[in-house]
């Protein structure tokens, strides 16, 4: 595999993790929402520069989202996906599930006076190994507890904000492979979000800009080796940064998104280096979704 494959594929799960702990449970307020509700979509992700093997930078992810109501707030939710690289190795298929994420959400408010409520939404799920590389890294299941909190000050801007923790239980300390390194044991993370709607009307739908901007931390388990190299450390952390701009339209059951997203390693050769864009990092995505 490529580096500017392995590059986006990390950007991609640092993307997902950010932008879902930044932004509350999607659908309607409690006492709003249908009984039973599904979500589909698909999102085709690239770099923003392309180099002569384009293909070798693009990945489809394709996801279904069901979630069911149990009381006024609080709802069970299933989520799966499928993964398509466009380049694979000889003996491996393009395609490749995702974990499976299976939860409980409660949504609530806060009132903070006049027209302006405070939105908590508590979320406990647990992703479960249905991947290629859980597989292969011998995870049993993890767990993820996640906060998310969101405040319109005035009408059309949302302000989102939220922490998340997930512990990883794997088998072995150790990734499989020669030099694989130490597996990840827990993750956790902030984010912060700002969208506002710029148009919307009934009928044609509405339009609406965003930033976010969020950081994680993953520690890794510890080696039963005494020395600190590049594979092997005593519970090493390692922190990484994302931010990101999209545009998205929405009309009736149907949301059209086009993001730019960036992230990667705080610590580079030991160094605090980050870039606004880098052309190994930086991405573009397309996202279509259709709730049912």
């Amino acid at each position: 595999m490529k580096r500017h494959h392995m590059t986006l594929s990390l950007l991609l799960g640092l993307t997902a993790a950010a932008q879902a702990q930044v932004r509350p449970d999607e659908g309607a307020e409690p006492g709003e929402a249908p009984l039973v509700q599904t979500t589909l979509s698909s999102q085709f992700l690239m770099l923003a520069v392309v180099d002569e093997d384009p293909e070798n930078d693009q990945l489809m992810l394709y996801s279904v989202r069901a979630r069911g109501q149990v009381f006024d707030g609080g709802s069970v939710f299933l989520g799966a996906g499928l993964r398509q690289a466009f380049t694979a190795e000889p003996d491996e298929s393009g395609f490749d599930l995702r974990d499976t994420q299976l939860g409980f959400s409660w949504r609530t408010k806060v009132p903070l006076g006049t027209d302006l409520d405070l939105g908590l939404t508590h979320e406990a799920s647990v992703f479960l190994p249905t991947s290629r590389s859980s597989r292969a890294q011998d995870l049993y299941l993890a767990p993820q507890v996640k906060l998310g909190i969101s405040l319109e000050p005035i009408k059309g801007l949302t302000l989102a904000t939220g922490p998340r923790f997930r512990y990883r239980f794997h088998e072995f300390a150790e990734r499989a492979g020669t030099g694989g390194g130490m597996n990840t044991q827990l993750d956790t993370g902030i984010g912060l979000a700002a969208d506002y709607q710029v148009f919307e009307s009934k009928r044609f739908g509405g339009v609406t800009v965003g930033l976010s901007m969020g950081s994680d931390w993953f520690r890794k388990y510890d080696s039963r080796e005494g020395y600190e190299s590049e594979f092997s450390d005593q519970g090493v952390w390692l922190q990484q940064y994302s931010w990101g701009a999209h545009i998205g339209y929405g009309w009736k059951m149907f949301e059209l998104d086009i993001a730019l997203d960036q992230g990667g390693p705080v610590l580079r050769d030991g160094v605090v280096n980050t870039f606004l864009v880098q052309r190994d990092e930086t991405t573009l995505g397309f996202t279509l979704a259709a709730t049912l």
